[in-house]
């Protein structure tokens, strides 16, 4: 902002730059404070938004950091606890090997499991996948397959024709 009185440049100012009245050493009179009220409440409002602003966004910060400390905490305290299937060349008698079943697609492997507890005598059918992954039915083995194998579609119709034969 240029500033001219009389032809004659009198002050040149920036216009990002503080208003005279609000810089330093600048004492205002009662009617300058009067004069320039309005603008100054603009400001104060304006101050005011930009600090509740930042509130805002530091409380958001700390929920953030305080969620990602819980979840450390939690992984950090959590024991590595391996997944170990029980094999079908078990030595416990649990399971009784079906040799050549044709229900079944080929790299795949098929046992009646000996039941206990309140079941005790009843046999079923379980299977493992090719990985060695133990499925208690055949439907949780057509799940595998799908979901976690990419199986392919003939070796699913020969589990899926097995399901239907049981």
């Amino acid at each position: 902002m240029v500033l001219i009185e009389s032809g004659q440049i009198v002050k040149e100012t920036d216009p990002l730059a503080e208003p005279p009245y609000l810089q330093k050493g600048m004492t205002l009179s009662n009617d300058d404070k009067v004069h320039y009220y309005d603008e100054l409440k603009d400001k104060y409002d304006e101050m005011i938004k930009k600090i509740d602003n930042f509130e805002k966004k530091c409380s958001y910060i700390h929920k953030q950091v305080k969620t990602l400390e819980k979840v450390k905490c939690r992984t950090r305290n959590k024991k590595k606890v391996s997944k170990r299937f029980a094999g079908q060349n078990t030595t416990s008698g649990q399971f009784e090997a079906i040799e050549d079943d044709q229900t079944i697609p080929s790299g795949w492997k098929s046992s009646w499991r000996m039941m206990d507890g309140f079941s005790k005598g009843n046999k079923v059918k379980v299977y493992w996948s090719p990985n060695g992954k133990f499925c208690a039915s055949r439907v949780s083995a057509l799940n595998y397959m799908v979901t976690e194998l990419n199986s392919c579609e003939n070796d699913i119709q020969i589990m899926r024709e097995g399901l239907i034969s049981e």
